[in-house]
């Protein structure tokens, strides 16, 4: 079992981002949140993550363990130090509480990349910065947990967010709300997610957008999905570019891979639907049913007039407009018979 980090806060802030003590958010984020002036109850054997006036993450090397140091010019301001370390370095008066760290501290056990100074964020009254701070270490906290990142840079991932072990999130992504990723699930670039559930091996590939959904195991979403409104993906399913769906149950196995719309619909088992389907669901009053059965194929440029059912094993040819039961094994096919009109063009050009 991962231990909780142990932070020790001088500044207990309301932000009004979040519209809660700065010390609510970090202890829903996990850690383990001491008030500077009750650093007598810090453990020897743990580490403490020091927040201080002037805040940044840097990286630092120490005996080849990955730790985080906060600097700000040539003053160590802020670091993860052993409770006897941070007792002994530590400063403490009436107005004031201060690390005193020897001038060869840093350069003895660290190594501190360097960083400009318009970079420092100072941390004595709440400010945009300061939320970006708290979504920084957020990450921080996952990446110990075993969640898997390219790099930190451009991902917003929400307090509330619940991410295992071994999932993999891609920069620039927003993840929102109470959304729950699971172990080896992958959430591509350019992608927002907003109180969601997302299964095992489940991929969100780039630029998609999901709302109030569920994607089973082994699912595929994207790139330029959108599911909305109690959307669920059932098991190895996948929907493609272009393709939206809203309050739909999507089958498992099933495929829609290209440029359609999906609302208000059952969908079964194995269904393909091709590209440019739409379901018409909406008639200027209500929001009407669309039922597709297991194994069926619905060809490209089709639309389906709500309410309708699709019986199980049937196909739909392409272009054709549904607006009435089609039964088991059968092929629906509504459309206007071709006629070609020879001659035509050359009339019409005379005509001018």
């Amino acid at each position: 079992m991962i231990k909780k980090n142990n932070i020790i806060l001088y500044y207990n802030l309301i932000l009004p981002n979040f519209n809660k003590k700065l010390s609510e958010i970090l202890e829903k984020m996990g850690f383990n949140v001491i008030l500077a002036p009750k650093i007598e109850k810090i453990n020897d054997n743990d580490f403490y993550f020091v927040l201080t006036e002037y805040l940044h993450l840097a990286l630092i090397e120490k005996q080849n363990k990955r730790e985080k140091l906060f600097v700000s010019g040539e003053t160590v301001l802020g670091l993860f130090l052993k409770g006897e370390t941070y007792k002994k370095n530590t400063k403490i008066s009436a107005n004031d509480i201060s690390l005193n760290i020897p001038d060869n501290y840093v350069e003895n056990n660290m190594k501190a990349y360097e960083m400009e100074k318009d970079e420092y964020i100072p941390f004595t009254k709440p400010d945009p910065l300061i939320t970006s701070f708290l979504y920084k270490i957020n990450l921080f906290n996952f990446e110990k947990k075993g969640v898997i990142f390219d790099s930190f840079d451009n991902i917003l991932i929400d307090l509330g967010v619940k991410i295992e072990k071994g999932a993999k999130i891609h920069p620039n992504t927003v993840i929102k709300g109470e959304t729950e990723i699971k172990s080896e699930a992958e959430i591509f670039p350019f992608t927002y997610i907003e109180n969601t559930k997302i299964g095992k091996f489940a991929k969100v590939l780039p630029f998609s957008h999901i709302v109030d959904s569920t994607l089973e195991k082994n699912t595929s979403v994207g790139p330029y999905s959108r599911l909305r409104n109690n959307t669920i993906i059932k098991e190895g399913a996948k929907t493609g570019d272009f393709v939206e769906m809203k309050n739909t149950v999507f089958g498992k196995g099933s495929k829609a891979m290209h440029l359609s719309y999906v609302g208000d619909a059952t969908v079964g088992k194995n269904v393909n639907i091709g590209a440019g389907t739409i379901t018409c669901n909406y008639d200027g009053i209500k929001k009407n049913p669309t039922i597709i059965e297991d194994n069926v194929f619905v060809g490209s440029g089709t639309e389906l007039v709500a309410p309708i059912k699709i019986k199980k094993n049937s196909y739909i040819a392409a272009g054709s407009t549904i607006t009435k039961e089609v039964p088991s094994g059968a092929l629906g096919i509504a459309r206007a018979r071709q006629e070609n009109k020879k001659g035509w063009v050359e009339k019409r050009k005379k005509r001018k």
